[in-house]
């Protein structure tokens, strides 16, 4: 007896492919990477990179396989972002590929949020798939802002820790960016796209307090 407006939702979950592969003598874990769609059916549209994107012998298709080990790590040092943007980022960082390589030849992929290059996806090409091992941030031990930090000015990774500058919130709720000589250590070594993201970017800066690194990195160089 009783009018009303009733709103009817219908609620899809999308498992993407998993598959168990060799790596080091151990069976480990990895998700295919893709991007849901829900039109004309469910369905993921899948990461697929050419052999000559890679610099490679033509005509190969490489399919794009992450293990858990890797999103943990983006979740950890890509701090205070929702997953849910973390997930499409990478999708749209393999679909406009850009790559280098590191000092061992393992294949770095740049992982950009709004453009604005924050780290790397390292893998290697396993079985005809590229595998996607860990995530680095922009300035973690093995990218090759690291190694220019490093030469410039000597820091080394456990310097990175005790400076607690080796993950994102550094860079957005600190006052590096406000200091013209801390952040001038960050431009030279090719950093600058993280003074790039605001923020706005992050789900709760309140929770992360106000951080004052840049005298401190300042003193611990002895640049002050």
């Amino acid at each position: 007896g009783k009018v009303g407006l009733r709103i009817c939702m219908d609620i899809y979950s999308l498992e993407t492919e998993k598959i168990n592969i060799l790596i080091d003598g151990k069976n480990r874990p990895a998700y295919k990477v893709g991007l849901p769609h829900l039109l004309p059916i469910p369905h993921f549209e899948y990461i697929t990179i050419k052999s000559e994107q890679l610099s490679l012998e033509p005509n190969q298709l490489y399919e794009v396989y992450i293990q858990t080990h890797a999103l943990d790590r983006l979740i950890e040092r890509i701090d205070n972002i929702f997953v849910g943007l973390l997930h499409l980022m990478m999708y749209h960082s393999f679909k406009n590929l850009k790559f280098c390589k590191d000092t061992n030849g393992n294949y770095l992929f740049e992982f950009s949020i709004r453009d604005f290059k924050v780290g790397y996806f390292r893998g290697d090409i396993v079985d005809g798939k590229i595998i996607i091992r860990t995530f680095l941030f922009l300035i973690n031990n093995g990218t090759p802002e690291y190694e220019k930090l490093h030469a410039n000015t000597g820091i080394e990774k456990e310097d990175t820790i005790y400076l607690a500058i080796n993950k994102l919130s550094a860079f957005i709720s600190s006052d590096i960016r406000n200091n013209k000589r801390a952040k001038e250590i960050f431009v030279n070594a090719g950093c600058e796209s993280l003074f790039g993201l605001d923020s706005n970017i992050m789900y709760s800066v309140d929770g992360l307090g106000k951080k004052t690194n840049a005298e401190l990195i300042l003193n611990y160089l002895k640049l002050l």
